[in-house]
């Protein structure tokens, strides 16, 4: 089409002023809005306004393109008019707005989308006055030569100037004189057939809504999990009920974002009952999750990718190690696959107990408010800060309970496993009742109950319940070495570890009971010793991921006796006697050495002279 044509039709055309503001408005405000995920209701609200209301929509579009310009390079202006708005004296109509229903999706916590509906309005409104009154002068002049020039009316009357002005111009106004055009201010508000769009999309939606919706909701989900994992998510297919308050996911598996070529959990379906209310809040409250067909530690078929440069983590803020205690490469062979393993339950610790939020720990670290937002702008970029405190102090992610029957883990092998998990959410700190989860095997040899209470209000003690019976020794016995031997063969062991801790989430300090049966002890040098049933405390300290080990020697000879090992334990003492001994020999050979010398340089200063010294 030639360029020309849209120019002609727009100032020859019937656009009356109020269609001209309104399509300045509307594609103005669509150019300011920062993106789909920021505010997905008020982006789809304007599009429908644009299509209902009789705009013009050449006007729209070419003032959405500039906005959109303006948009990126007054990005931090719009921010900062954003914080006034959220912040300011407007705070409270904006509150209400995040947190009501349907509105909670049009963005109002996000500064830049909040700050954009009044930079888009002013945009669009500067725009709009333009373009009328430009509009406005051209007819009047062109009501003039109607009216006024007889050359005027003969050449536009002539039929070669009529195509010439249809081809290159567009069409004209119909029969009114723009005398008559410019009476009109409002015109038509409504586009009929828009309007039909509007409803036939809609009644698509309803009518297609599992082939149209199922699709996008399936890629949405996939996204967000990627997201949280960090690292390749597969889905099968999602299907969303709203009606019915019910979502099914199947086929889902999560790679291992520290083992690539495995999945960290794996389900064949997963099935949630939703809460419709909440969902309007913007906010995801699942009442049960029942999940079946679950695996963890599964190969995957097709190695997953890391969605973000694997970066070194920062190191764990534990204080010094004491004297009497060690880490895990002092006592593993495998220590690093130990402390992958432990960093991994770590990170799931933090994620679903959490604790209080980034703002609460810079308020405490005494940053103000400013330097935090601009410090998020510099690391999420401006159009992904949110308004935290304009939020209702809910999760936004919130399960009541979880139930995922019949697991299976590659870390125990033919055991099958039940995890039954209650009050779970995305702000632990926020939570009413206390975060839950209990992880056993029907076969009772394993048990790992776990609960801590984030928000600091429910009476129960933060604690960890745990106990795994009947482990085969050898299983672990690759791990135990001394000097390259393994320290224990045959026989079981078994763990069980009882604790409460207030500190932070993850950071322990409690005692590790192991019992070892029928288990042969090997000491290099000294043979080994059967034991029908041997007793020992561990001491553990310190975050997860750096966990300090303590075993107290004394401890151990005296479970050694106890445990009939009495030449073991003898040996033990004899050899901790000789180093003793040892030791202070090579103590008095030193002070002699010492006292000899000191001695000689005395008589040497005194009776140097009679010696023939210098003295």
């Amino acid at each position: 089409m030639i360029p020309t044509r849209k120019l002609g039709k727009l100032l020859r055309g019937k656009a009356t002023p109020f269609q001209v503001m309104a399509a300045c408005v509307l594609g103005s405000w669509i150019g300011f809005v920062p993106g789909f995920a920021q505010a997905p209701g008020w982006l789809a609200t304007l599009v429908v306004l644009m299509l209902v209301l009789n705009a013009n929509v050449g006007i729209a579009i070419l003032v959405g393109g500039l906005a959109k310009l303006a948009s990126l390079a007054l990005i931090s202006v719009t921010f900062e008019v954003g914080q006034f708005l959220l912040d300011g004296p407007t705070r409270g109509v904006f509150q209400a707005a995040a947190n009501a229903p349907v509105l909670a999706w049009f963005g109002f916590e996000y500064y830049v989308t909040t700050g954009g509906i009044l930079m888009g309005l002013v945009f669009g409104l500067c725009a709009g006055l333009i373009v009328t009154r430009t509009l406005g002068g051209f007819r009047r002049k062109l009501a003039d030569l109607e009216r006024d020039s007889a050359r005027y009316q003969a050449f536009v009357a002539k039929p070669w100037a009529k195509l010439l002005c249809f081809v290159f111009v567009g069409g004209g106004h119909g029969k009114q004189t723009y005398a008559e055009l410019m009476e009109r201010r409002v015109g038509n508000p409504v586009r009929i057939a828009g309007v039909v769009v509007v409803a036939l999309f809609a009644a698509g939606g309803f009518f297609l809504r599992g082939l149209l919706a199922d699709p996008l909701i399936t890629e949405a989900v996939r996204t967000e999990l990627a997201r949280a994992n960090g690292a390749t998510v597969d889905v099968g297919g999602v299907t969303l009920d709203l009606a019915g308050g019910r979502l099914v996911i199947e086929d889902l598996a999560l790679a291992d974002p520290d083992r690539l070529d495995t999945d960290i959990f794996r389900a064949d379906r997963l099935e949630a009952d939703l809460d419709v209310g909440d969902l309007l809040r913007k906010r995801f409250t699942i009442e049960l999750l029942l999940v079946s067909g679950a695996m963890h530690g599964a190969p995957r078929a097709t190695p997953g990718e890391l969605l973000e440069p694997e970066t070194e983590p920062p190191p764990p803020a534990v204080d010094a190690p004491r004297e009497d205690e060690k880490t895990l490469d002092d006592y593993l062979a495998d220590a690093k696959v130990w402390k992958e393993r432990l960093a991994q339950a770590q990170d799931i610790i933090e994620r679903v107990w959490g604790g209080e939020s980034d703002d609460d720990q810079a308020a405490e670290e005494g940053e103000s408010t400013r330097d935090r937002l601009e410090r998020l702008a510099r690391e999420l970029g401006y159009a992904n800060v949110v308004s935290e405190e304009l939020l209702a102090d809910v999760p936004t992610l919130t399960i009541g309970e979880l139930i995922v029957e019949g697991l299976s883990s590659t870390g125990l092998e033919g055991e099958v496993l039940d995890l039954h998990a209650r009050n779970l959410s995305t702000q632990p700190h926020l939570n009413e009742a206390r975060p839950e989860i209990d992880l056993r095997s029907r076969s009772g040899s394993f048990v790992l109950a776990l609960g801590v209470d984030a928000s600091g209000t429910t009476p129960e003690p933060n604690g960890v319940h745990f106990r795994w019976d009947g482990t085969p020794v050898d299983r672990l016995a690759s791990s135990l070495t001394v000097k390259g031997q393994p320290l224990l063969s045959g026989g079981t062991l078994d763990l069980s570890l009882d604790g409460a801790w207030a500190g932070a989430v993850g950071f322990v300090d409690f005692p590790l009971m192991v019992t070892l049966h029928d288990t042969s002890i090997h000491v290099p040098g000294h043979g080994s010793e059967l034991v029908e049933e041997l007793p020992l405390e561990i001491g553990l300290r310190g975050p997860l991921d750096a966990l300090r080990i303590r075993i107290d020697a004394s401890q151990l000879q005296d479970a050694l006796v106890r445990a009939g090992a009495a030449r073991l334990a003898g040996e033990l003492e004899d050899k901790l006697d000789k180093v003793v001994e040892d030791e202070q020999a090579k103590l008095r050979e030193k002070a002699e050495q010492e006292a000899q010398k000191a001695f000689g340089n005395k008589l040497k200063g005194r009776f140097g002279g009679l010696l023939g010294g210098d003295g």
